[in-house]
């Protein structure tokens, strides 16, 4: 094995590469999971239009609770990048055990609130009884698969913190055929529930593969992922949970801050309310990409950070931010050329499929700003400020986008177009925000105590 070089050192292209080969894999995970769930609405859909109903209720009460423990668990990725960079093995082992607690933890506290909370909720949320209660049993099913979806997420990120993506990409994959062979027999039977076991099952399958697939490595022994004898660095749990908290934080008022805008344009109507969810589907799944770029940068940066190159650390935050922006430039260029084929893939009524046209060729003035902000965050959580964006984020998204999306769509009667307009100004705060912060940024805090707390440091670590 060799060590991998310093970024700082690292020549342009050879950074570019780095930067490619960890956020195509990432990315292409990320699109598979959409995938999933765009199988499983198709197939209820065309099984019954209440079931889909039911799907999406369930859907928004486990979209909350998915994006805390994808955010919970940004800490593992983090510092076991970090731990990587200081060629300190077996500390990565005792930051995915933290995270396997966190995952049993938060999967198990998750599914008893929406077994018993979710009637509840909807209830109190004014939808119809009997939609209610089909999307209650539907949510509690789904709220089952968080647990094992954690536990993958958490062997997910750690294999990205080593630049082994492409396993997770492969779990993904292979998942993606678990869940359409479940749904296409379930769904029949059991409408929305049949897609809720399904994806159970796709998750399971991603939980046991991971393992199975981490735990087994050649190399994987020297990681200690089994080895409790293994004592933490001064501080390196509160990190990581204050990582995680941080990334959770942002994430769930990002995700409210959303669902508010679909609520205000359900009050514009529904042809509105269509087009708006047109075009947000379009930004969610030009997002993955995006979030690909920015967990590579992250772990570059955390790498680099751990082997004590700050210069080559903050080299990689401007690199992923550079390749963020010429992502989202081509992602606007695209949209907005083919803006009314784009819209008719949604829809055959004439008019959503015309207001929606207008609204997709509106797409890069979200992207731009949206895609550089969600990179410049997660470099700032690698470069040792996780709660910065957090703070950035409830500024934009819930001071700014929320009152600005009821101005706008409802007071000034711009209707779904008024939402987009409050979006793309959000974003714009954020990314300057966040961008700001990057040029601003203070000396990094080396992480020499870390070394010195693990007297089994490799001196010879690589991918």
């Amino acid at each position: 094995m060799t060590s991998a070089p310093d970024a700082a050192v690292l020549p342009q292209g050879g950074l570019l590469k780095k930067l490619l080969l960890l956020a195509g894999p990432v990315a292409g995970s990320n699109v598979l999971v959409m995938m999933m769930g765009l199988v499983d609405a198709i197939l209820v859909g065309r099984h019954s239009a209440t079931e889909l109903a039911e799907l999406a209720l369930a859907w928004s009460l486990n979209g909350t609770a998915l994006v805390a423990t994808i955010g919970l668990l940004v800490g593992v990725q983090v510092l076991a990048a970090r731990r990587y960079g200081e060629n300190i093995p077996a500390a990565i082992g005792l930051i995915w055990r933290r995270g396997i607690v966190t995952s049993i933890a938060m999967g198990f506290i998750l599914a008893i609130l929406l077994h018993f909370g979710a009637l509840w909720a909807l209830n109190h949320l004014g939808q119809q009884p009997d939609l209610a209660k089909g999307a209650a049993s539907c949510a509690a099913i789904l709220g089952l698969s968080l647990l094992p979806n954690a536990i993958y997420l958490t062997c997910a990120k750690t294999l990205e913190a080593l630049s082994r993506p492409r396993v997770a990409l492969a779990l993904m994959a292979g998942a993606n055929v678990v869940n359409l062979a479940l749904a296409t027999y379930l769904v029949p039977l059991q409408g929305a529930d049949g897609a809720a076991w399904s994806t159970l099952g796709a998750r399971l399958f991603l939980a046991v593969g991971a393992m199975i697939w981490l735990l087994n490595m050649p190399d994987a022994k020297q990681f200690g992922f089994l080895d409790f004898t293994t004592r933490a660095a001064p501080g390196e749990a509160k990190e990581q949970v204050s990582i995680g908290l941080s990334a959770a934080g942002s994430g769930i008022l990002e995700a409210g801050s959303f669902n508010v805008l679909t609520i205000i344009a359900g009050l514009a109507g529904v042809v509105q309310v269509g087009a708006f969810n047109i075009v947000m589907n379009i930004m969610s799944i030009g997002f993955m990409p995006a979030m690909g770029i920015a967990s590579a940068t992250a772990v570059i940066a955390s790498n680099a950070r751990g082997a004590g190159d700050l210069i080559g650390a903050r080299k990689i935050a401007w690199m992923g931010l550079g390749l963020s922006g010429v992502y989202a430039s081509l992602f606007s260029l695209v949209t907005w050329v083919a803006a009314k084929p784009i819209a008719s893939a949604f829809t055959t009524d004439p008019s959503l499929m015309a207001y929606g046209a207008v609204l997709v060729g509106l797409v890069w003035l979200m992207a731009v700003p949206d895609f550089l902000q969600v990179v410049a965050a997660q470099a700032l959580r690698a470069l040792g400020k996780p709660w910065f964006p957090t703070m950035s984020h409830f500024v934009s998204y819930v001071l700014v986008m929320s009152p600005l999306g009821w101005l706008f769509c409802i007071h000034f009667e711009r209707g779904a177009r008024g939402l987009v307009e409050a979006v793309a100004l959000a974003s714009i705060v954020s990314a300057g925000i966040l961008v700001v912060r990057l040029l601003l940024l203070g000396p990094i805090n080396s992480t020499e105590a870390a070394k010195a707390a693990y007297p089994q440091v490799s001196e010879d670590l690589s991918p």
